[in-house]
């Protein structure tokens, strides 16, 4: 139960249930990171996971301390995951000292069987034996066990079935999650937040469910390839500037870096340049 006193005497600056940003990320909520296939959303995923475990910022985005963090993946073998986790490594210079507490901090379990109630109840024990702030599951194809396009069966899962152990265990959720295909409009019209958000494959119970959206984009043909992840919904309590984080590929190893969206040519930012409408072309996202 909340009372009108509980309300009336909240503080937002001081919320005790506030993980990340400015209560962008709290205890019991959720999110959902999507994004083409093959374009790095695996290595992302481990950059954020090491940084946030640390109590470091990932471009900005930072946690209110350490973070006891869990991924269950279906997707990537034992040495894929130790690539992605030795270039993040590296091109983050950490140290023995980072090494050490990230042996206490963060989880990797690989899961290929269970979907649905089986996956739930599994992942349910994983939260509460290791005591976990947030949880990564990765992708939310290999765990959903049904039809992600049927909304009933959708809203049942989310709402349901997941919510209540969001509750109950006060842990952060992050689904992993492909699109449904290219986003963009017919004559290469870019898309609106809102559309981002529900460019995931499937029904749009997920982008209703879901606390924040976040989806990562190519934007133009260049090399390096440049990226925008843009937050669709909760942006604006992240502290950031601009709720959209430019990045590419290193050209030294496994690992995102920021990008100046300034070195797209005008031909990019016409054709590729997601999210903004064409009156407001040419100016900074």
């Amino acid at each position: 139960m909340v009372s009108i006193k509980d309300l009336i005497s909240f503080d937002p600056s001081n919320d005790p249930d506030n993980l990340i940003g400015q209560r962008w990320i709290t205890r019991g909520s959720s999110m959902i990171v999507s994004g083409g296939t093959g374009i790095g959303k695996s290595s992302l995923m481990m950059q954020i996971v090491i940084q946030w475990a640390l109590g470091k910022d990932f471009f900005g985005i930072a946690p209110v301390r350490p973070l006891k963090i869990g991924v269950i993946q279906a997707e990537n073998d034992k040495g894929d995951l130790a690539e992605a986790f030795q270039g993040v490594g590296f091109g983050l210079n950490l140290t023995g000292g980072d090494m050490k507490m990230l042996q206490q901090q963060l989880e990797f379990r690989t899961e290929a069987v269970r979907t649905g109630d089986q996956f739930l109840a599994y992942a349910r024990r994983f939260i509460y034996k290791s005591k976990l702030d947030v949880i990564v599951a990765d992708p939310l194809f290999s765990y959903f066990g049904g039809d992600l396009s049927d909304q009933g069966e959708v809203s049942v899962f989310l709402r349901n079935k997941l919510q209540p152990i969001l509750h109950e265990t006060k842990v952060a959720w992050i689904w992993m999650h492909h699109v449904a295909k290219p986003q963009r409009k017919d004559g290469g019209e870019p898309l609106t937040t809102m559309e981002l958000a529900h460019s995931g494959f499937g029904s749009s119970e997920l982008a209703n469910w879901a606390r924040e959206i976040a989806v990562l984009h190519e934007v133009g043909q260049s090399k390096p390839r440049r990226f925008q992840l843009a937050f669709c919904k909760r942006g604006s309590r992240l502290g950031l500037e601009s709720p959209i984080l430019n990045l590419q590929h290193s050209a030294t190893g496994i690992q995102w870096e920021e990008s100046n969206p300034l070195a797209f040519t005008g031909a990019e930012l016409k054709k590729e340049k997601p999210y903004e409408r064409p009156a407001r072309r040419g100016r900074r996202p």
